[in-house]
């Protein structure tokens, strides 16, 4: 007897009701398809080609993608397309199918083409079966014998990558089996395969009909309850139980008019079903439902279907490329009629939620969906911005053009009599205070209020700040707070109006949203000014000044767990409410922020505000914004993980611009100036949230953070052994326990060898001998020309160091009378000041001349003294910020050491800004060094430039006295920040007068 596909779907679900559904876990099937978040890469976004005939991950993380353009691999960000172009043992471009090898081999099916097989980069063509090499393979797969089986045109073909074996399948009656499309393995490891003869099981090393199904079938698999699943020829999907009896069962309605192409079980037991001409099919927790090219779907043909292992579903289509559902943190919920452009959302008493937006409709959410709550009648209000449920139950609507009082709603049709309309203009506030008054917010007539049956009206002739009254707010002690389009908030305190504008310290005069937290603070949201808090004395601004994610912050919620969320134009951004109050009262520099946006589950990141009711903190501890896409969602006690690190890959290391494949304990040639590596983070659910830590083992002391950057660069580092480390983590800061490590040997010139220095000691013992038996002979004379040797030796380094002295204050002082040249014409005053600098430098300077190394101390007072200058030149637009601990001052540093390097941060890294910027100075010691740092926040270097490649006197002069006053003891490093500018990082030892006093003197 035929039933629907409903009923022994329904029986197989029924046993994974508790399948864990969080991301990384599949999708929750709770959730309708337009709430999942939804992505489509096409050929624009770079993919060879726009069909996708089979998709895998490998066990390194990469997504591989067979399309007729060629193999696609995707990292998450970018594709990397292998193709005849590129891969000679490619015959054609037409991939048909792929399957991963237990030892982690990729192969490759083709459209009369054969195989070829992938791995660690090396790519091969599979010719043990001669014949097989121009074949069409249509299918792949691996059964728990570590075989490999190729459904093909020129018949079914096993092969053993252990002992490189292979068997041609014979039919029982002696000819080679063809036709076959599908193979997969039951739970007792008995083979299977489909074809248009039905299903045929491998016996005795050969093919035999399976009892009752002789007519086509194809697309078999063993599903999560053990049974084997397969398309049948009418368009239906069959069930083979477990007393070997097959069940038929016809499709749905819905799906009787077209072709399956695809039938895939997610792990949640969730069936996807890739049609023809409809698009994708769910089925899940009793029902069906659909996800067609209205939806999104970028064709109407589903060819592939593939959950990857954090749970994204990946769907791929015939001419309309890949399309990725994955779960979300937010839930998008779009009215059931109308556009989805929604403005307001509020709770009343009972907990029922009402929404409303442009299309004028009053909606109600009623078994997860916004429906209206009755039909519209003649004369009914459009664009609703503001609704309330008063202690009477009277229902208020706040619209575009005008008020409507409902004294005691219903569903169904609304009639003229039911309700009253007040043709009074926009309406964007409706809030009842602790009396039972109701306060209504106009646009151009300000502040109206209902009391015993009448309006009474306030406006600015009565203190209002401005008429146009957007949000309107009771606070715990009473008062009303009203935010308007102009001149900030206004408070009605005890019957007068007092007006916080400007002249009070409110940031911008548009006030978009006011919210009162648990501990009675108040803050506002402005239009472009940041968050405004009120401690009940004074108003105080966060911006971007304060790492803000946004200046423009319409809701302001506040949630269970000490935050508070905020909705903007870019998104939803949550926030610590401490620290929002540190960095008000100057405890902190900055806050921290986490954004969420379209790939977190949200239709669309640009949210609705300046009304009374943008954003509502549910009675169940649900959060609720308006967007231009419908409303969302999300539940902050309860917000779904990603738990799964992101797989690291290193994709490519190259030396002094030259690539060198990243083979474990490679040996790099002496002198390599510039190190740089390439890597990869595979995580799929977010892959534009992926950042990196990077650790050089033997250079660095620490990880160091290099946020969403996917290279870094080393600069002089010197010869030894080395391990390169990079770890990643996802979209929830989850981050990979190991990550990729690649360790390489840099080798040393040969003066810098270990046989050189041996050499060159046995060179000066047997020097030492013959000298020895010189001096025995003529000690005098010997002792005469020791001394001249030694003399000569030391005055040729003091003449070295004089004479990058004698550049170096030349060019410093050429360039500081440059700046003062440059104001003596439009400001004399300023002019005559850095004279007055110069003066106090020269003389520092001269006072210096016969010492190549001061106090750190000394070197300061120096720095300040040109830094006035520059302060001078810049004005406002120069920050300098000093990180300076006290037990580095003592130490010896060369003169005139800082000037260079900091001389070069300005020129280039703040100069060029039209904002200026900042400068951090620091010096700290590290065990027996003293680590000095210059950082600026400018554009950084470029991706090609190197400290070596500047010409400047400056800088170049100063490497050379470092490598001269300790020669392979100090490092420089000039590393580009995450977030824009240069870290110049200087390394020497670590020295004071009180313990050495045979510094180099000139």
């Amino acid at each position: 007897m035929k039933t629907t596909i409903a009923l022994v779907l329904a029986c197989v679900c029924a046993t994974l009701t508790s399948a864990d559904t969080r991301s990384g876990f599949g999708l929750d099937p709770s959730k309708e398809m337009y709430q999942y978040s939804h992505r489509v890469w096409q050929k624009k976004d770079g993919l060879p080609q726009n069909s996708i005939h089979a998709i895998v991950q490998t066990s390194d993380g990469y997504l591989w993608f067979a399309t007729d353009e060629g193999l696609a691999r995707f990292d998450g960000l970018q594709f990397r397309t292998f193709n005849t172009r590129n891969t000679p043992q490619f015959m054609n471009n037409q991939v048909r199918s792929l399957c991963e090898g237990h030892d982690g081999t990729l192969w490759i099916g083709f459209v009369e083409g054969g195989i070829v097989s992938m791995k660690d980069g090396v790519v091969t063509r599979f010719t043990r079966a001669p014949a097989f090499t121009e074949a069409t393979v249509w299918n792949m797969y691996k059964d728990s014998a570590n075989r490999l089986w190729f459904c093909t045109t020129l018949g079914l073909l096993t092969f053993t990558p252990a002992d490189s074996s292979y068997t041609i399948m014979q039919e029982p009656t002696g000819g080679v089996s063809k036709g076959y499309t599908s193979i997969a393995e039951d739970s007792s490891g008995a083979i299977m395969a489909t074809s248009k003869f039905g299903i045929s099981v491998f016996r005795d090393g050969r093919f035999v009909p399976y009892p009752r199904i002789a007519y086509p079938a194809r697309n078999l698999f063993r599903g999560s309850d053990g049974a084997m699943w397969f398309i049948a020829a009418y368009n239906g999907v069959s069930r083979i139980n477990s007393d070997s009896s097959v069940t038929h069962y016809g499709s749905p309605d819905t799906l009787k008019k077209t072709q399956i192409l695809k039938l895939y079980q997610d792990r949640a037991g969730t069936f996807w079903i890739g049609t023809t001409a409809h698009g994708l099919y769910r089925y899940s927790m009793g029902k069906f439902s659909s996800f067609t090219v209205d939806d999104g779907l970028s064709s109407t043909v589903v060819e592939s279907v593939f959950e990857d292992r954090e749970g994204n579903l990946w769907v791929g289509t015939t001419g309309g490329g890949l399309n990725r559902f994955s779960n979300t943190k937010f839930t998008t919920y779009l009215p059931a009629v109308g556009p989805h452009m929604v403005w307001s959302i509020y709770q009343d008493r009972s907990g029922t939620i009402w929404g409303g937006g442009e299309s004028g409709a009053l909606l109600r959410l009623e078994k997860g969906k916004f429906i209206p709550a009755f039909s519209k009648a003649p004369s009914w209000p459009n664009a609703i911005m503001a609704i309330l449920v008063d202690k009477s139950d009277a229902l208020w609507i706040g619209s575009r053009s005008g008020l409507v009082r409902i004294p005691k709603w219903r569903t169904g049709t609304l009639r003229p009599a039911d309700y009253r309309f007040h043709e009074i203009g926009p309406v964007n506030a409706l809030t009842e205070d602790a009396k039972g008054n109701v306060w209504i917010g106009t646009s151009g007539h300000g502040l109206m209020k209902y009391a015993n049956g009448r309006f009474e009206k306030f406006t600015t002739e009565n203190g209002l700040g401005h008429n146009d009254v957007r949000v309107v707010h009771e606070d715990k002690r009473g008062d009303l707070w009203l935010a308007t389009s102009d001149h900030g908030v206004t408070v009605l305190r005890d019957g007068k109006f007092i007006v916080y504008d400007s002249s009070r310290g409110m940031p911008s005069p548009h006030v978009m949203s006011i919210c009162e937290d648990s501990d009675g603070m108040l803050w506002f949201g402005t239009l472009n000014g940041g968050l405004v808090r009120w401690n009940g004395q004074k108003l105080t601004k966060l911006s971007y000044a304060q790492n803000m994610f946004d200046e423009t912050i319409f809701a302001i919620l506040e949630d269970r767990m000490g935050h508070l969320w905020m909705s903007s134009n870019n998104g939803v951004f949550r926030v610590s409410k401490k620290e929002l109050n540190d960095a008000a009262d100057g405890r902190i520099p900055s806050i921290r922020f986490t954004a969420y946006g379209m790939s977190d589950g949200m239709r669309s990141d640009e949210c609705n505000g300046g009304f009374q009711h943008a954003g509502i903190a549910a009675a169940d501890g649900t959060l609720w914004f308006a967007t231009t896409v419908g409303y969302v969602r999300v539940n902050p006690q309860a917000l779904p993980v990603n738990l799964v690190p992101p797989t690291v890959v290193l994709e490519q290391f190259s030396a002094d611009k030259k690539s060198i494949a990243p083979v474990p304990g490679v040996e790099i040639d002496p002198g390599a100036g510039v190190l740089e590596f390439t890597f990869a983070g595979l995580s799929f659910t977010a892959s534009d949230k992926v950042r990196f830590r990077v650790l050089l083992e033997g250079f660095d002391a620490e990880w160091i953070d290099v946020g969403p950057r996917r290279f870094v660069s080393y600069t002089n580092i010197p010869p030894g052994s080395y391990r390169f480390r990079v770890q990643a983590a996802n979209n929830d800061g989850v981050w990979s326990d190991i990550g990729a490590v690649f360790p390489f040997v840099l080798r040393p010139h040969f003066y810098q060898t270990y046989w050189f220095y041996l050499a060159c000691f046995a060179g000066i013992a047997l020097s030492g001998a013959v000298t020895h038996k010189i001096y025995r002979r003529s000690k005098d004379r010997k002792l005469i020309a020791s001394r001249r040797q030694a003399q000569l030796e030391a005055r040729l380094k003091e003449s070295q160091l004089i004479s990058l002295s004698m550049q170096l204050q030349p060019h410093f002082l050429f360039n500081t009378l440059n700046s003062i040249s440059s104001l003596m014409h439009f400001d004399v005053d300023k002019a005559d000041r850095m004279i007055a600098h110069l003066g106090q430098l020269l003389r520092i300077s001269l006072d210096r001349m016969k010492r190549q190394e001061v106090p750190l101390k000394q070197e300061l007072e120096f720095l300040e003294s040109y830094l006035c200058i520059e302060q001078s030149r810049l004005g406002d637009r120069l920050e300098v910020v000093r990180t300076i601990d006290e037990s580095a001052l003592s130490a010896l540093v060369p003169s005139m050491v800082w000037q260079p390097l900091v001389e070069n941060a300005i020129k280039y890294g703040i100069a060029p800004r039209k904002t200026g910027g900042m400068l951090t100075l620091g010096a700290k010691r590290r065990d027996s060094m003293l680590e000095i740092t210059i950082q600026d926040n400018g554009e950084g270097m470029g991706r090609n430039a190197t400290p070596d490649s500047s010409n400047g006197v400056g800088i170049r002069n100063t490497m050379e006295r470092l490598e001269l006053l300790y020669p392979h003891r100090h490092q420089i490093t000039f590393t580009n920040n995450p977030a824009g500018g240069v870290t110049v990082t200087l390394r020497i030892p670590f020295r004071n007068e009180e313990y050495e006093t045979d510094a180099p003197t000139a």
